[in-house]
């Protein structure tokens, strides 16, 4: 109970500074004049629904969360559940993202400059693939990226514990 309250107060105070910060960008059209229909069948894929990626090491199972919202901005946050000696932990960062696409591109620019960019294979509404994007052009080693929840705010997604739901099921999958 101690660090579901934690997780709440750390997502709630993130949330707080997100709110806080004022995104910076042109108003431009974010596909630079392309009409294609896969740039906007991906646009509509992520526009006001929350994606999640999964990493897995040693005892640590990590998410990144994406709320991607139409204007070019997304609310995202870096979730950690870790288990030893019998404890488990769990520990959230949130933050803002600007993002823009692309054609299959998505280019994700955090406020510490940080960008990632990735090729994104649109395979259903649900599921899809995503390569990262070496600076070189290279692609690397594809992730796959799951919906959470479709048009839930960061607020509803805290409030209804879909968030926490999400931790304790994948800790769950990693103990079989």
């Amino acid at each position: 109970m101690k660090n579901r309250i934690q997780l709440m107060l750390v997502m709630l105070c993130s949330l707080m500074i997100a709110i806080a910060f004022v995104a910076c960008g042109s108003d431009d059209n974010d596909n630079n004049g392309s009409n294609s229909s896969e740039t906007t069948t991906l646009r509509s894929m992520l526009v006001d629904n929350a994606w999640y990626i999964v990493y897995e090491y040693s005892n640590t199972v990590s998410v990144d969360l994406y709320l991607f919202h139409a204007d070019g901005t997304a609310d995202a946050a870096e979730l950690h559940r870790r288990s030893s000696d019998g404890y488990t932990t769990t520990h959230g960062e949130r933050y803002s993202v600007n993002y823009s696409v692309v054609d299959n591109r998505l280019t994700i620019v955090e406020s510490d400059g940080d960008t990632r960019v990735a090729q994104v294979d649109i395979t259903n509404a649900t599921t899809t693939t995503m390569r990262p994007v070496n600076s070189d052009g290279t692609l690397r080693e594809a992730q796959t990226i799951y919906l959470l929840a479709k048009g839930k705010t960061a607020e509803q997604l805290i409030s209804e514990g879909t968030i926490e739901d999400l931790m304790n099921r994948l800790t769950a999958a990693r103990r079989h």
